[in-house]
């Protein structure tokens, strides 16, 4: 049986996060390892890092406005963007 755990309406794949990180209001980055924001490339920031992370959209804005370069998988929710 796989695991999964969730935040508000987001359901991700795995086990569960321990460790976040807010961008203002616009997202929530939940990772297993270390993320950074390293700039901006095109008008984009830029995260980089090593593990898995998971993202959380807070604002409708934010999507597609974030690139994420990490050795690990990505899993990102907008089902609470507003």
């Amino acid at each position: 049986m796989a695991t999964s755990w969730s935040v508000g309406s987001c359901r991700f794949e795995g086990s569960s996060m321990n460790t976040s990180t807010n961008f203002g209001s616009e997202i929530t980055i939940y990772y297993k390892g270390n993320i950074r924001n390293s700039g901006s490339s095109g008008g984009k920031k830029v995260w980089t890092g090593s593990g898995d992370i998971c993202v959380v959209y807070r604002k409708k804005s934010a999507i597609g406005q974030h690139i994420f370069k990490v050795n690990g998988t990505i899993q990102e929710c907008t089902k609470m963007a507003t």
